[in-house]
C-alpha cells in the first residue's frame, strides 16, 4: 500500500523524559492504532541526531515532543530543523 500521510514525532530532551514520551505515542500508534494499517507512515525522531530538514508544510501531520530543565531555556545540542 502507498504511503498516504506520514504521522512524525520529533523530540528534544535532556534528561530523557521527552524522548520516553515520544516513543510511547510512536508505540501506541504502531501497535494499539496499527496506523500502517490505515496507509499511514509513523516515524520518530530525535531532534538532536537527525541531519535531514523536515518541510513542514509538506508533512500530514507533526507531533513535537520537547522538554528542559531549569527556565524552559532552548536544549543544548539541538539545531532545530525546521525549514
Amino acid at each position: 500500500m502507498a504511503r498516504l500521510s506520514r504521522f512524525l514525532i520529533l523530540y528534544g530532551s535532556q534528561t530523557g523524559q521527552a524522548e520516553s514520551i515520544a516513543h510511547e505515542i510512536f508505540d501506541r500508534c504502531t501497535t494499539e492504532l496499527d496506523l500502517s494499517d490505515h496507509g499511514i507512515e509513523v516515524a520518530v525522531y530525535s531532534l538532536e541526531q537527525i541531519s535531514r530538514k523536515f518541510d513542514i508544510e509538506k508533512e500530514s501531520t507533526i507531533v513535537f515532543v520537547v522538554s528542559t530543565t531549569g527556565e524552559g531555556m532552548n536544549l543544548e545540542h539541538v539545531d532545530y530543523p525546521i525549514s
